[in-house]
């Protein structure tokens, strides 16, 4: 049972790390061409922003939530995330109309 667990978390750890790099890609390429520095540092930010925010902020939950309410909570952002970067950037990138610096 230990080495499913092990398992499952190399394979959400393996997509989050290639999510994170295409992120970062998709912000340096939808800025302008004198702004990619800016919009690096901009992801970066708040990428290290969330990770050492959001924990803190979702384990003070857990008492009011609880561990399931709590992780379903977390799958319909995530889920709604999707839909949203479908709609604001993967739809254009699929018929080619993003706008690049």
């Amino acid at each position: 049972m230990y080495i499913q667990y092990q398992l499952v978390f190399c394979y959400i750890n393996r997509f989050a790390n290639r999510l994170a790099n295409r992120l970062n890609a998709i912000s340096i390429k939808v800025s302008p061409k004198h702004r990619m520095g800016l919009a690096t540092s901009t992801y970066f930010i708040f990428t290290d922003l969330g990770i050492g925010i959001g924990p803190f902020i979702l384990g003070s939950l857990v008492p009011v939530m609880g561990f399931h309410e709590l992780y379903v909570t977390i799958a319909i952002v995530v889920f709604a995330c999707l839909f949203l970067y479908y709609f604001l950037y993967g739809r254009k990138a699929v018929h080619g109309t993003v706008n690049v610096g």
